[in-house]
C-alpha cells in the first residue's frame, strides 16, 4: 500500500489528522500505525479514506499497488 497518496491528499485538502480520523471513524493513533505500516490497512478502511478524501478510482488503485 502507498499511504503517501492518502497523506498528500489530506495535506492538499487541508484536513487535520484529527478531522480526517473522525470522518473515517478511526483513532489518531491508528492513523499513524497505518502511516508507519500501510500493509495493515484493510480495504474497508481504505475505502472510507477514499470517500472522505474524494479520491479518484486511479488514486485508489495507485494506493493499493
Amino acid at each position: 500500500m502507498n499511504f503517501d497518496i492518502i497523506e498528500n491528499k489530506r495535506v492538499n485538502q487541508r484536513f487535520t489528522v484529527k478531522a480526517l480520523c473522525e470522518e473515517v471513524g478511526i483513532d489518531r493513533t491508528t492513523y499513524y500505525k497505518y502511516k508507519r505500516n500501510p500493509g495493515i490497512l484493510t480495504i474497508g478502511v481504505l475505502e472510507r479514506f477514499a470517500k472522505a478524501l474524494s479520491m479518484t478510482k486511479k488514486e485508489l488503485q495507485d494506493t493499493i499497488k
